[in-house]
Formats: C-alpha cells, structure tokens, sequence
C-alpha cells in the first residue's frame, strides 16, 4: 500500500471534479460509485489539512511549565479543538486495524502521508487530554493532579510533535 501524498489527492479531486458533480446532481447519487464514494472520501478529509498552520501556532503557544497557560490555552482554542476538529481524530486516526505510524487511513483501501497532519494530530492529543480528559478549563484539580496531567501531556508533545524539541 504506497500512500499517497497531497498533491496527489489534490490532483485527483480536480481530475474527477466534474464526474462527481453530474453523479451528486442524480435525485438519488450512486452511493456504491467508486469515483462517487473516493471523491466524498477525499474531498471530506483533504478539508482538515487547511487546519495544519493553526494547530501549529497553537502547539507553539503551549507553555507545559505553566498550569495556568494550558487553562488559557485549552479555552483559546476550544472552537478548534471542539469543533472545528472534533471528527478528524475519530475517522482518521482510531481504526480497529494495524496502521503503520508513517501512515493516515482514510478509508478502506485509501491511506495517506502522517507527516503533513503530524501536528493536526498532535493538536487533537493534547486537547483530547487537557480538555475532554481532563476538563482543565472547568475544575479545580489538586496539585498532584495537575502534575500528572503535565507529564502525559509531555509525553503526547514527544510522541506526536514533530521535528521540535521538548523539554
């Protein structure tokens, strides 16, 4: 299973740009077309790729010496991590089956580079753990706590931040 690349995918939306329109315009479109189903596949997961430079401005601004910052940082950044993302993690990254780490399921037969989304990842990692897991932005957490949740979300940053040094 090679992988393909975002230009690759890009390229072929546009290709297939207008045998998908005439296959959406049917009163009823052909859910089981393959040009039809890849293209709603692709088109629906390229979309998450435009988020790339805002979860790397926010990764950046993640201050993990700093209890109060990643309060600050979790409720800064709740429209992306709570809506704007909330589905990528879901669809493209918990599969029941074996995915190499280099690697982004799609969907069935279709898998893409992890590299380009590494820090879309990473963003939804670390709000993951600080917003849903841990509910940072609501509660009061102990001292003990808040230690804790520093530490995995060090241990997100170093496995899932790319090409960046952590403390």
């Amino acid at each position: 299973m090679i992988p393909l690349k975002i230009r690759d995918i890009r390229e072929w939306l546009i290709n297939n740009r207008k045998s998908y329109q005439k296959l959406k315009t049917q009163e009823f479109p052909p859910l089981d077309n393959p040009i039809y189903s890849t293209y709603k596949h692709l088109k629906d997961f390229i979309q998450y790729y435009r988020y790339k430079h805002q979860c790397e401005k926010a990764l950046s601004e993640l201050n993990t010496n700093d209890f109060t910052n990643l309060i600050e940082w979790t409720e800064k950044h709740e429209n992306l991590g709570s809506q704007d993302l909330l589905m990528f993690e879901v669809n493209y990254i918990n599969w029941d089956e074996d995915v190499s780490t280099d690697k982004i399921k799609i969907h069935k037969g279709l898998y893409t580079e992890r590299k380009p989304f590494a820090n879309v990842l990473c963003f939804c990692k670390v709000f993951q753990h600080l917003y849903w897991d841990n509910c940072i932005h609501e509660r009061e957490l102990t001292e003990s706590e808040k230690v804790e949740v520093v530490n995995e979300l060090k241990i997100i940053l170093k496995n899932y931040y790319i090409d960046t040094p952590h403390d």
